[in-house]
């Protein structure tokens, strides 16, 4: 469960990376159905050896490390219904896989990278240390990702009806 974590760290603060929503979303995707179907993770090999830029992974490291420090000690087991089923522990990944290809939609518009990584983010943790509050943030966060994207979607069509309208 940290991979899918770890994997959303370039889209929590503003300093993402152009071109890795893709491939991060695909990778969470991929972690995330490899989970969901209790198997061993593994990532396709052309994934593992991607190389980020140095001055990119400082950048990321020093914007993360404090929060992640801050999380940590406010991360603590709570809410066990949250986990009393096998069953409720699939939908906690199907919906981090979901987020994961949510990722991968190239969408130019703030805040598409954010809502789903934060939902991976939070389900993952949540799942790991078994905290109910973390991964009611982590469904509260994917409702909002779908809302957001709907929205998105909503805009976009009466924006197409629009200027198909006024050019016939």
């Amino acid at each position: 469960m940290v991979g899918p974590a770890f994997l959303t760290v370039p889209f929590l603060f503003g300093v993402s990376i152009p071109g890795t929503s893709t491939p991060f979303g695909i990778l969470i995707a991929l972690v995330s159905w490899q989970l969901l179907l209790q198997r061993p993770v593994s990532i396709p090999r052309r994934f593992g050896n991607i190389q980020l830029a140095p001055a990119a992974i400082e950048k990321v490291k020093n914007k993360s490390l404090p929060w992640i420090i801050r999380m940590e000690r406010k991360i603590k087991p709570r809410w066990e219904f949250c986990f009393t089923s096998s069953f409720l522990r699939q939908c906690h990944i199907g919906i981090m896989m979901v987020s994961g290809v949510l990722l991968t939609a190239p969408v130019p518009v703030p805040l598409t990278n954010s809502f789903p990584a934060y939902a991976v983010l939070f389900l993952s943790l949540g799942t790991l240390e078994r905290d109910g509050l973390l991964v009611l943030a982590g469904h509260t966060f994917f409702v909002i990702s779908i809302l957001y994207f709907g929205l998105i979607g909503w805009v976009g069509i009466e924006g197409i009806t629009t200027l198909w309208a006024s050019i016939f």
